[in-house]
């Protein structure tokens, strides 16, 4: 796996930082490689380049749970790149839980669908246009007297409303998701339940 290259318009320490990383990401020195890219992010340095290489060294080391987190958190930034989507799919392929998936919500199914395609600040613009086009329409509807444009305006309104409804959805799910529900990994290999937060609690069961 390739490492991806990043602009920080940061402080030149942390470009020497990432370069320091790449360099021994690409001799195979791997847990050195990520202890840099964590200096990084504890910096404050946050993309998906790094992310991405971050989520990499993770993944050589056989890191699974690990690398998915940083997948996930470079997904984020770059929804829509190739390489990134193939490696988070593989490193999740080789999960004990790979298959499950029955237990996912629809909005949780949609929340997935709309993250390999576009950031936060990117639905939130298409919302944005949308949600104008349709007051526009409505503007037409409103003030013109020609019944001829009336009619057409509230057909356009009516066809706008449909994606304005999924977009405003999509967009409400996201930031519900991202308030609430932040990215998790497990990493352990066996995780216990209980039915309580301490452990003379009866064990529900091993995950």
């Amino acid at each position: 796996m390739a490492t991806a290259s990043v602009a920080l318009a940061q402080s030149p320490s942390d470009v020497r930082l990432m370069s320091v990383g790449n360099e021994l990401y690409a001799t195979g020195q791997y847990d050195e490689a990520t202890n840099y890219y964590d200096q990084l992010i504890r910096q404050g340095a946050h993309s998906g380049p790094l992310y991405y290489n971050l989520g990499n060294a993770h993944y050589n080391q056989g890191e699974m749970g690990r690398a998915i987190l940083n997948y996930l958190r470079a997904q984020r930034i770059m929804p829509r790149d190739n390489d990134l989507q193939s490696n988070l799919a593989l490193a999740r392929s080789l999960t004990r839980d790979s298959g499950a998936s029955g237990g996912e919500t629809p909005v949780a199914i949609w929340n997935d669908i709309t993250e390999r395609r576009l950031t936060l600040d990117e639905l939130a613009l298409v919302t944005l246009a949308i949600w104008f086009a349709f007051a526009m329409a409505l503007v037409v509807v409103v003030m013109m007297t020609r019944r001829g444009v009336k009619r057409a305006a509230k057909i356009v309104a009516i066809l706008i409303a449909v994606p304005m409804v999924a977009a405003f959805f999509a967009l409400g799910s996201r930031l519900y998701a991202d308030a609430l529900n932040p990215d998790v990994v497990v990493v352990a290999e066996e995780a216990e339940v209980t039915t309580g937060p301490s452990p003379q609690y009866a064990l529900q069961l091993t995950l």
